[in-house]
């Protein structure tokens, strides 16, 4: 699925029910549902005894990430791809100058 389908689904479904939230309510959202996410990491690996294996829970609280943060950028009027690809364009010129991806040393 390609970002600007992801952008115009949520789009569609924020607008269609209405849920329209202040961007300090869509970010609680997102830290509540990075949380989750985490928990559902740790049980796909059932809490660090087994490997790790995708679940269809795991699946559902990525897109649970996924729309929060996408309802989040619209809220701010900024473009979810536009970010993003501002966000790759920094990486590639991290990792071209200093051999890795990270803002630190």
């Amino acid at each position: 699925m390609e970002v600007f389908f992801m952008e115009k689904l949520v789009k569609d479904f924020n607008e269609k029910y209405m849920h329209k939230l202040p961007a300090s309510i869509r970010m609680l959202d997102i830290t509540s549902e990075v949380g989750e996410l985490a928990k559902e990491v740790i049980k796909c690996q059932d809490y660090g005894e087994t490997e790790f294996k995708t679940s269809t829970d795991l699946k559902m609280e990525l897109g649970d990430c996924l729309y929060s943060l996408i309802s989040f950028a619209f809220e701010c009027d900024i473009d979810p791809a536009g970010a993003l690809s501002e966000a790759i364009e920094k990486y590639q010129k991290r990792f071209v100058k200093k051999g890795h991806i990270g803002s630190n040393n």
